[in-house]
Parts: C-alpha cells; structure tokens; sequence
C-alpha cells in the first residue's frame, strides 16, 4: 500500500506542476533480486495496471513457508546470522502468523494461495489485465534453493497465456559473462544495479513511442472459500476479502 499511495501522490503532485506529461506519462518498472523480484512480480498480480514491466533476479514463485510460520513447523532457520567472537547470533523477523487454527492470525492455504505467483487460475486472471506488463528474469539452473524448476513453470505458463514473458535460465559457466553474470549460485553474482544497467535501456526503447496514464483498477482472485479483491480508492490502495 506504501508503494501505491507514495506513487499516486507523486503523479499527482506532478500533473498539479506539469499538466499532463511528465512523470504521469511514464511507465513504471518493479525489480529486484532474490525477495526484491517476487515482490516485483506480486505487485504485477495485484494491481497489474500499474506495472509496465518487471525485472527480476532469481526470485521463488512460492511463498517461502520457513520464513513465515517456519518455526512453528520446526525448521529453526534463521535470516540471518551473525558471530561476535565465539557468539553465534541468528536473527528471525517478527510476525503474527501461526500454524494454530483457532487464532485470528492462522495462516490458511488461502492466504498460501493469494502469496503464490504460481498458480495456474489466478494467472489467468492476471492476463485479462497484463498482457502488455513485460516480465523479464534471470534464474540459475544450480540455483541452491531448487526454484528453477518453479521458475520454468511459470514463465511457460506466462507464455501459454501469452504474456509478454521471457525468463534466462542460466545453465552452464560459459553463460557467465563476469560483468553482470558472475556466478551459477542464487542471484549469479549480480546486483540490482546490475540487473537494471543490463536490461533498462532495452525496455525503454521499446516504451520510447508510447504514453502511459495512471488509472483506477480492481482484480479479484478466489482463494478457497475466500475472495481477495485488490483495487484503488482515490488516493488508496485497498485489499478486501469476502
């Protein structure tokens, strides 16, 4: 919500000082690495009329259960960790969800399924809306995690529903070009800036002809016996589940 309210501000304050170009005129691009690009994507599914394009960096499609109710299922993983000498420090992020059925905070396969960028009748939704959002990614085969295999998927199922898709899969060390990509481990070595500085001035090009407008949407995706529904209010940026 912070994303979209600070934007819509901006274009506002913009249109009040510049008329109708501008800031308002541009299109908008999402990316990141590792977390960063499935943020990226997840913002193209929740609100795709406000993502031109989405650069990613070895992202997972699934939502990561070890980094929410992790503990619960007894995987003791942290975030982080960090030594002071002979200390050994490891770091886990606060959150409210819990496995226990009875609390208000439970985390139900619904709220699995809204998080998850790999789901077939969902993704069909997104397309009615995003069938002009470019997706760009990169993705170790090797990657430690084991999320290439996800990453196929819905890249192919991007295609299949005919996004405007195209994934690179890094296979094999002669793929690296050891300027942006250093490694075959998860993220390949590269940064964010990196990942921009090599694919940004391509995409530009191609949205140098056209005019974007910011404009008002809503999407809706059935999760069970929930229904999740994303959309804009004036200055906001909402989410209701019926």
């Amino acid at each position: 919500m912070i994303i979209f309210l600070s934007l819509k501000t901006f274009t506002k304050n913009s249109l009040a000082h510049g008329g109708g170009g501008g800031v308002a005129s541009l299109p908008v691009i999402y990316g990141g690495s590792s977390y960063g690009g499935y943020l990226a994507h997840l913002i193209a599914k929740i609100a795709p009329w406000h993502a031109q394009a989405i650069l990613d960096n070895s992202c997972s499609p699934l939502p990561q259960l070890d980094y929410i109710v992790g503990r619960e299922l007894g995987n003791d993983q942290s975030e982080l960790t960090t030594y002071d000498g002979d200390l050994m420090i490891r770091l886990y992020s606060k959150t409210f969800w819990t496995c226990d059925a009875n609390s208000k905070y439970c985390f139900t396969p619904a709220h699995y399924k809204i998080r998850s960028l790999l789901n077939t009748e969902h993704l069909k939704i997104q397309s009615e809306y995003a069938k002009d959002t470019l997706f760009i990614s990169y993705h170790s085969a090797h990657d430690e995690f084991g999320t290439a295999k996800d990453k196929e998927k819905l890249y192919e199922l991007y295609k299949a529903l005919d996004f405007k898709a195209k994934l690179h899969l890094i296979k094999d060390e002669k793929e690296l070009d050891k300027k942006f990509i250093r490694s075959l481990n998860h993220s390949l070595g590269m940064s964010d800036s990196g990942l921009f500085r090599k694919e940004l001035p391509t995409i530009l090009e191609q949205f140098r002809t056209k005019v974007f407008t910011q404009r008002q949407g809503e999407i809706s995706y059935p999760c069970g016996n929930k229904i999740f529904t994303f959309k804009d209010e004036g200055e906001k940026f909402l989410l209701e589940i019926s």
